[in-house]
C-alpha cells in the first residue's frame, strides 16, 4: 500500500503518522544541551536516590526523543513529500499534510537557514517566532547536517539534537527529505525537516513534585558537552 493509499484509508485526509510510532505522555527531555540539576540532595545525603532520579529521567527523556526521530523520518523518508518539497515546491501540498497532533511544531529549511514552511500548534501560535528561530539555528549546528540526505539508510537520515529558550527545553528531531528508495540519491539536497517538542517549565516542576524533589532544572554541564552526553 502507498503512502497516500495510507492517508486515504485512515481518514486523516492530512498528516501521515507512520504505524508504531508511540504517542507518550508526560516526559522530560535532556538530550545534548543539558543535565538535571536536583536539589535538595545535599541535605538528604542520599546521593543513590539522586542518580536512580536521574536514570529515570534519563530514560523517559530517550524514550521522547526516539518518538520525535522517528516521526520525523516518517514524514521526510516519503517519495510524495520528496516530490512537493524538493524536487518541486508545492505550498499547498506541505501545508495539507505537513501537520501533527503529537508535536508542538514543524519545519522545512534549507541547509543555509531559509525557512520555506512551519507549523505550530496553537499552544505556540504567539511565540512561534521565537520557537522557530531557536529550532531553525540549532537544527543546522548539527554536525555533518548536509550528509544526512546521503546516509545508506533511512534512519541514518535523521538525526536529533536539543536547545533552551526562555529557561524551557526545545527537542528536536531533524531529517532530510529524500524519497522512499534508498538507492535513489536526492537530486537537489539542502531541504529538511525539524520536528520540535517543547517542555515548559511547569511540566519540570510537576516530574520533580512527582519525586518529591524541592528544584527541578536543567543547566549547561560545566566544560561543556559532547557526543557522550546523549
Amino acid at each position: 500500500m502507498s503512502r497516500d493509499e495510507a492517508i486515504s484509508d485512515d481518514g486523516l485526509g492530512r498528516a501521515w503518522i507512520g504505524v508504531g510510532v508511540p504517542i507518550l505522555g508526560l516526559t522530560l527531555i535532556i538530550i545534548l544541551l543539558a543535565i538535571a540539576t536536583l536539589a535538595g540532595f545535599a541535605r538528604e545525603q542520599d546521593r543513590t536516590y539522586a542518580q536512580s532520579s536521574e536514570r529515570l529521567i534519563a530514560g523517559s527523556t530517550e524514550a521522547r526523543s526516539q518518538t520525535l526521530a522517528a516521526l520525523a523520518l516518517d514524514y521526510a523518508n516519503w517519495s510524495a513529500a520528496y516530490q512537493n518539497i524538493t524536487m518541486v515546491w508545492n505550498p499547498e501540498w506541505v501545508a495539507d499534510n505537513f501537520y501533527s497532533s503529537t508535536v508542538d511544531g514543524m519545519i522545512v529549511f534549507r541547509a543555509d537557514g531559509t525557512v520555506r514552511y512551519a507549523w505550530f500548534s496553537d499552544d505556540y501560535a504567539d511565540e512561534r517566532s521565537n520557537v522557530q528561530t531557536a529550532t531553525v539555528i540549532a537544527a543546522r549546528a548539527v554536525p555533518n547536517l548536509r550528509r544526512l540526505a546521503s546516509a545508506t539508510t533511512p534512519e541514518g537520515t535523521v538525526t536529533r539534537t536539543l536547545t533552551r529558550l526562555s529557561g524551557r527545553l526545545v527537542v528536536i528531531a531533524v531529517a532530510a527529505v529524500t524519497p522512499e528508495d534508498d538507492q535513489v540519491q536526492p537530486a537537489n539536497g539542502g531541504d529538511y525537516l525539524a520536528v520540535v517538542d517543547v517542555v515548559e517549565s511547569e511540566r519540570l516542576s510537576q516530574v520533580g513534585a512527582a519525586l518529591d524533589l524541592e528544584t527541578l532544572q536543567f543547566v549547561t554541564p560545566v566544560g561543556g558537552l559532547d557526543e557522550d552526553t546523549l
